[in-house]
């Protein structure tokens, strides 16, 4: 009986100890915001939105829960409903009343955690039917109402580290702005800047915002950068380190980083907003000749009953190097179609480019692109519209057929471009990340590596052929033999940014509260530097806009707030920009006199008007 005794009080103390080392789960929220829709989503009359959530495996979640925030305006509202779903079951459904003003819209709703994807896929779609009559051949849209759901929307769960046993699953619980964790010893190693700097690229190709710092925050998964002893010597591996509810992938610098290429392309592809983003995939088109290219994937069909829109998204820059020029689409109507013949309009970046008549069959559109409103990453947005003089009038079957069909593509030419065109073109084919000599510190040099890697983001470099150096000098940089992105201090004198409409160049003081930096590129795309206002303020923009037209930009941590690109403008606009560009250059060079001559002939100007306006109303008196 004792030794039964000592023996079940052994099992109870390591069943304790065990329990007591085991990692608490930790509550983990993802928002709307983190998933790239800034300013939450808008739903008028017929509308549908679909929300990508790339999650850990189902086995080690708990308590996967949505919080939907919002706000309903609905006063001219018929019938009204909300039906939420997760992979295609409905969670929720919601009856929307007439009513002034705005109704709140909170709801906490339990997601079954079996209807997550094997992969970890979670979709959450929202579908609104708001109608303002009952009229079916009435247009039922109202302007007034609409459903708002709020950024701050979002799904919660409990995880537990001590269940993540796969490198997937941890690169999906990486927060929206993760963490890359470099090596704390200085000066820093150049291998281990040039794996951060990869990594960051890899992040934002997925949407995720990297944060390079050489110490560890209280995220529930980070990224280091260090040597393992649990590591395989001969395998590029990385190992998963738990610390009480932290998780840690932790990489060796010294080996071949690309091999993490592997893990992001088997976690599921991302939606930023209502963008597909391919895993590490830049480009967006797939070869088919020498210069034109596919596009990668093409949106299904729709059922349209009155309106119907579709996003294509391509590189100012094919792989080989080449400019974007033009677009053919190849678009599909059912015959039904037949007495109505819709319209297709496109739009490129929020520009009207084109709009054509479409007839029942395989139509081909082909257009010029304006090189004044290309960027670098550029989307088509296509429209189809029902144009019928009679009344709009909803049909039995849910609309007609509409598709986009293979065969659809983007023409690239020869013209290898100039400033930030030839840059990126450059790049493609390798690099070198020059930073000062500052950035040895591992504190110092994680805001260069972050502000370089939306560059080269930017730019649809992989980061996989771009070398991090530190200090060279000027004879240093004259021998390199790929196009660099060098880092330098403007210094005492401030920023010199050569804004031709001027009489002279903007030139910035500089100012202790300011993150600016100037974008300068040769005329050959040899070099790209970044000169910075002050050696400790980097801005970190959220996202880079840069047009391939331009050769100089000025960023802060808004954005870029200036470029010497092509604008896309009317004539009128630009009429009046150069009236004024020309007053200010003659009230630079010339001073008060031109100031005080226009205000003498302004004044002239009334008291002559103000004569005749008397003299008139005189003699109608008589």
């Amino acid at each position: 009986m004792s030794i039964r005794f000592f023996v079940t009080v052994v099992a109870l103390l390591v069943s304790l100890c065990a329990s007591t080392l085991a990692a608490e789960p930790r509550a983990i929220s993802v928002d709307l915001q983190d998933r790239g829709f800034s300013t939450g989503i808008q739903l008028r009359s017929r509308a549908s939105t679909t929300v990508f959530f790339s999650l850990p495996g189902p086995e080690s979640l708990s308590q996967l829960r949505l919080k939907l925030h919002g706000q309903i305006s609905a006063p001219n509202l018929f019938r009204g409903s909300l039906l939420v779903t997760a992979n295609g079951q409905p969670v929720d459904s919601i009856a929307i009343k007439q009513a002034d003003g705005l109704q709140p819209l909170d709801r906490d709703i339990a997601i079954d955690r079996k209807l997550i994807a094997a992969n970890g896929a979670l979709n959450i779609r929202f579908e609104a039917e708001l109608l303002a009559n009952g009229d079916p051949c009435a247009n039922d849209s109202d302007i007034a109402n609409i459903i708002s759901i709020l950024p701050t929307t979002g799904i919660s769960f409990n995880i537990n580290p001590d269940q993540i046993q796969s490198l997937v699953d941890a690169v999906r619980l990486l927060p929206h702005n993760a963490e890359i964790v470099l090596p704390k010893s200085t000066p820093l190693n150049p291998r281990a800047a040039q794996a951060a700097l990869h990594l960051a690229v890899l992040m934002i190709a997925d949407g995720i915002n990297p944060r390079i710092q050489s110490t560890r925050d209280n995220s529930p998964a980070a990224i280091r950068l260090e040597r393992d002893k649990r590591a395989p010597i001969d395998e590029n591996a990385a190992v998963l380190v738990r610390d009480n509810d932290k998780l840690d992938i932790v990489i060796d610098p010294s080996r071949d980083v690309v091999a993490l290429t592997k893990l992001w392309q088997m976690a599921p592809g991302t939606i930023i907003g209502n963008a597909a983003i391919a895993s590490r995939s830049p480009n967006g088109v797939k070869p088919v000749g020498d210069n034109f290219r596919e596009f990668s994937s093409l949106p299904p069909a729709q059922n349209i009953g009155q309106t119907g829109e579709w996003t294509l998204n391509f590189p100012l820059l094919a792989e080989s190097g080449r400019l974007a020029r033009s677009v053919k689409l190849r678009v599909a109507v059912a015959p039904d179609w037949s007495s109505e013949a819709p319209i297709l309009t496109v739009y490129l970046n929020g520009q009207l480019v084109t709009a054509a008549r479409l007839r029942p069959g395989d139509n081909e559109i082909s257009f010029p692109l304006p090189s004044q409103a290309l960027n670098f990453s550029n989307s088509l947005r296509l429209v189809v519209d029902r144009a019928t003089e009679r009344g709009y009038c909803v049909r039995p079957g849910g609309g007609n057929a509409v598709q986009i069909m293979p065969g659809s593509g983007v023409t690239f030419d020869d013209d290898s471009g100039s400033g930030f065109s030839a840059v990126a073109r450059g790049l493609a084919k390798g690099g070198t990340v020059v930073l000062p000599d500052a950035a040895r510190d591992p504190d110092v040099a994680g805001r260069y590596l972050a502000f370089a890697a939306r560059l080269l983001a930017v730019f649809g470099s992989t980061a996989e052929d771009i070398d991090v150096r530190f200090g060279l000098s000027p004879s240093d940089l004259a021998s390199l033999t790929k196009t660099a992105i060098i880092f330098e201090v403007a210094g005492s004198e401030g920023l010199k940014i050569p804004i031709p409409s001027r009489a002279e160049s903007l030139n910035l003081p500089p100012v202790a509260s300011s993150a600016l930096a100037g974008l300068f590129s040769d005329p050959n795309g040899k070099q790209l530097r970044v000169v910075l206002s002050e050696p400790d303020q980097i801005p970190t923009p959220p996202a880079l806009y840069l047009r391939g037209g331009g050769a100089n930009a000025l960023v802060s941590t808004s954005g870029v707030v200036w470029s010497d690109a092509p604008s896309v403008s009317s004539p009128l606009f630009g009429t009046l920009q150069n009236s004024a560009s020309g007053l200010q250059s003659l009230a630079e060079r010339y001073g008060l006199t031109v100031l005080i001559v226009l205000a003498v002939l302004v004044v002239i100007v009334f008291v002559a008007r103000k004569v005749l306006v008397l003299y008139f109303r005189g003699r109608a008196s008589r």
